[in-house]
């Protein structure tokens, strides 16, 4: 691994305390990042004055000036002009590195002469915690918000950073003589990386057709109706869309292409097998907008993997365009994921920001005890004769059983406000859990009711119909390789996530077995075999497919992923305590579950598989204690009191009633209890 980023020396002290400041926002404690280094200025291509003076010069006009420094818009180097805006690329510290892409920010002169650039990074997905996968693109590189002052000297020449779009342009056009060292120096960006939270975000387009209604920009709140699929779905890096460069630019590779109609982020404009759930959906939400949000909250429940939110936001597609053609009313449509939110509370602030910019006024972003009293005074009913609002708002929270608190207050005033007529908001909760509203909010299910869509799990036919309808016309499995795929994830979860991995991950397969066989020298011809021509034709089809043996092979390496061989490894009393936490939060329907009541299940699941099992482990409450803080170790438990230290202090640290998430996938735990002769208990309890 390459050294964590440092700045150089200034001898400014000004500079140093800035450079000082930017280096320790990379640096978390825990593990060393890897990226641009600052040092590549040694690397300079001439010059050995050490200062930057004495190849470039200014060019352009002079910004400003200022203690000393003087900006400007652009400088010459060896004959070419840089600009502010422009990215480039800089020597890297190590020969064998490739050079580093950045973007100019700004260009002085300090009093001592000496030209500087600063420069944003672009980091390549190795630089990143998480590293290079194999649906990285081989030109792909990250947005950074981490910054970085050299000498203009150390700029080895121009770069392009295009868009996704941008560079399939630029890819299918023929190559010019200079194709191979234009390849070079061009580069795609799909996404930002933070260095200080190692977040990878998709980039967000700047202008916005919905102004008054979208949120995009925000990092916890979307508009649904800009949004192909679930914002926790999306992986900027999950693109696996890779062609060679030949003759033309690119060449086609049906493989590929099958694997961007599979991406999460890629759905069909209509969801199969969920027209009955769509249009009662529609149904509710054309009434809500029209008769200005008087329905009763609309409840949607369904196990992952099951398309309500896609459902959700295919709906909202569909009711923006019936408002750009006039038949319905001006409605603005946000969406609070309460996964991503940093606490419960921070939807009063999201949900104030939509209700203050509804209809085209300004966002007002203010804290959360601040804007539940603006909420409050928003929608509280002032006089019998109160004018209607002109403008409903619909709000969509997806995950909201991870609104829950601990006296319900805040799923109580969000279904208390949709509820008044005058309010003009329209409440939408998704959850995995059927029966939540009656466990956690029993005198609200009472009062105002709830209108219900359940979205059943997929069967294996309706799993087989959508794979076949995001391929369209592209024939790349073979037979009934699609069935079998429907099959085996409906098996198991029902997950249509489950079964676009597993597609995709076969497709990979096939294009490597496919590469191999190309690259084989040529067989020598068989002379004396007869209808080789029709065999051999045969054989050519199957080799450019995805076989039925890809299929297979792919289902095995997804179960052979990392987090299910780590859970098939664990101790069997640290799985009985994740199946117990996972038992506890279904029955519960509770994202957040106290340790207390998983220990209190764990005892109950040995109790009731003692006779049938004679290993059932018996320990002692310390010795659990010390096998659940194992598990937040590993973080497939994750507490809400963060605890840290050695095992002995994280141990004593351990609270009983402390809140306790499991960050672990179901499906994950369900496979790595499948195998045999792995935890007979935990397998039944699960079942």
């Amino acid at each position: 691994a390459r050294a964590a980023p440092q700045t150089r020396a200034h001898r400014d002290s000004r500079q140093q305390e800035r450079c000082a400041a930017r280096a320790g926002a990379l640096v978390d404690g825990l593990t060393p990042m890897t990226g641009p280094t600052s040092s590549a200025m040694a690397q300079k291509p001439g010059g050995d004055d050490g200062v930057g003076t004495g190849l470039a010069r200014w060019v352009g006009a002079v910004r400003y000036r200022t203690r000393g420094e003087t900006g400007y818009t652009a400088f010459e180097l060896e004959g070419e002009h840089y600009r502010l805006g422009d990215t480039v690329l800089l020597k890297a510290e190590e020969a064998v590195d490739k050079d580093y892409v950045a973007r100019i920010e700004s260009l002085w002169e300090t009093a001592t002469g000496e030209k500087a650039v600063e420069v944003r990074w672009y980091y390549f997905p190795e630089h990143t915690r998480g590293g290079r996968l194999k649906r990285h693109h081989k030109r792909e590189v990250f947005e950074s918000t981490h910054t970085d002052e050299n000498t203009v000297d150390t700029i080895q020449g121009k770069c392009s950073v295009l868009s996704w779009g941008e560079y399939r342009e630029w890819a299918a056009q023929p190559a010019n003589e200079d194709g191979e060292d234009e390849a070079e120096s061009t580069f795609v960006c799909r996404g930002t990386y933070n260095t200080q939270t190692h977040d990878v975000r998709p980039l967000r387009a700047a202008a916005d057709d919905h102004a008054g209604h979208a949120l995009a920009e925000l990092p916890l709140l979307s508009d649904p109706t800009n949004a192909g699929a679930d914002d926790d779905e999306f992986d900027p890096t999950a693109t696996s869309y890779q062609p060679p460069l030949v003759g033309m630019r690119v060449a086609r590779n049906p493989f590929a292409e099958a694997r961007a109609c599979l991406l999460l982020n890629a759905p069909p404009q209509r969801l199969p097998c969920r027209d009955d759930e769509r249009e009662k959906v529609l149904r509710w939400m054309r009434t809500a907008i029209s008769e200005g949000a008087t329905s009763s909250p609309l409840y949607i429940s369904g196990v992952p993997g099951t398309g309500k939110t896609a459902t959700v936001r295919e709906v909202c597609r569909l009711l923006r365009a019936e408002e750009k053609r006039g038949d319905l009313p001006p409605f603005t449509c946000a969406e609070i994921n309460g996964m991503r939110l940093p606490n419960p509370t921070h939807t009063y602030t999201l949900l104030w920001e939509v209700v203050s910019g509804a209809g085209g006024g300004k966002r007002e972003t203010v804290s959360a005890s601040k804007a539940l009293q603006l909420l409050e005074s928003h929608f509280v009913m002032t006089g019998k004769g109160k004018r209607r609002r002109p403008h409903c708002t619909i709000l969509i929270a997806d995950e909201i059983d991870y609104l829950v608190t601990k006296n319900q207050g805040l799923l109580y005033n969000l279904f208390d406000w949709s509820s008044r007529a005058h309010a003009q908001l329209a409440l939408i909760g998704i959850s995995n859990t059927v029966d939540l509203p009656e466990r956690l909010l029993p005198r609200l299910n009472s009062r105002i009711g709830l209108s219900r869509v359940p979205f059943l799990p997929y069967s294996h036919a309706d799993l087989a119909q959508i794979l076949r309808v995001r391929l369209g016309d592209l024939a790349v499995f073979e037979g009934s390789g699609l069935e079998l795929a429907a099959r085996k994830v409906a098996s198991v979860s029902g997950d249509v996530r489950r079964a676009l991995d597993i597609c995709r991950r076969a497709t990979e397969i096939a294009e490597a077995r496919t590469a191999e066989i190309a690259d084989a020298p040529p067989a020598p011809p068989q002379a004396h075999k007869t209808g080789s021509g029709g065999g051999s034709g045969g054989e050519g089809i199957g080799e450019s497919r995805v076989t039925i043996a890809d299929i297979d092979q792919a289902v095995r390496s997804l179960q052979q992923a990392a987090p299910v061989r780590a859970l098939r490894r664990l101790p069997e009393a640290q799985q009985l305590l994740l199946v117990a936490a996972q038992l506890e939060a279904e029955k519960t329907g509770r994202a957040e579950i106290p340790a207390r009541a998983i220990l209190a299940r764990y005892r109950v699941v040995c109790r009731q598989h003692a006779n049938a099992h004679d290993n059932t482990p018996a320990l002692t409450d310390g010795e659990l204690r010390i096998a659940l803080v194992a598990l937040y170790g590993w973080r497939m438990l994750t507490p809400l009191a963060p605890i840290s230290g050695s095992a002995a202090a994280m141990t004593n640290a351990c609270e009983l009633d402390d809140l306790v998430r499991v960050t672990i996938q179901s499906d994950d735990l369900r496979i790595a209890l499948k195998s045999e002769g792995v935890n007979d208990i935990a397998k039944a309890a699960l079942q």
